[in-house]
């Protein structure tokens, strides 16, 4: 879930081991979806490089699930095809690769838009049906808060609304109460 992925997930360096197999347990690692060439333009390059990176990962016994995956969201102002790359991405990554984790810095959709807020909060709800699972953004951001606790009841990733319920019980979110 989301929200679980923003309060639990941190990276921290470990002792290192001598044995190759130990060395690579207990910790995760951020992978960007570019290369020597920068950042792909399109899915299809974009996928390649995760390819790769995830042939690298197996060579060196890293479990999918301790693999962040960050598609580089760009600004959408200037994309060709609005937010189609990252959604061909998110989907595709979460398809072959269900455990590993999706994270991506949510306001730069926005950049150069007026209102960025609307543009950010619209983006997350698309990019986290497609399946992104964390996300650099303002924490302190209540609507967004709200929001990602919505999208987890609506995508079914919160039984019975409990999580969403006691988020708002809590005050996290809806209207601050005086």
């Amino acid at each position: 879930m989301f929200r679980q992925a923003i309060s639990r997930r941190c990276l921290t360096k470990q002792p290192r081991s001598t044995n190759r197999e130990e060395e690579n347990k207990g910790w995760e690692v951020i992978a960007l979806l570019s290369d020597d060439t920068g950042i792909p333009k399109n899915a299809a390059d974009r996928l390649r490089v995760f390819d790769k990176i995830m042939a690298k990962a197996k060579e060196y016994g890293i479990a999918p699930s301790r693999i962040h995956i960050d598609p580089l969201v760009e600004m959408l102002c200037t994309s060709e095809n609005g937010i189609e790359t990252n959604i061909e991405v998110i989907t595709s990554v979460r398809e072959q690769y269900p455990s590993i984790h999706i994270t991506a810095a949510i306001s730069n959709i926005s950049f150069n838009l007026p209102v960025r807020k609307l543009i950010n909060l619209g983006f997350m709800v698309l990019a986290m049906n497609a399946g992104l699972d964390s996300g650099i953004l303002d924490p302190t951001n209540r609507d967004m808060l709200g929001l990602i606790y919505a999208t987890e009841a609506l995508l079914g990733e919160d039984d019975y609304c409990m999580e969403y319920i006691g988020a708002y019980r809590e005050g996290l979110i809806g209207p601050v109460k005086k």
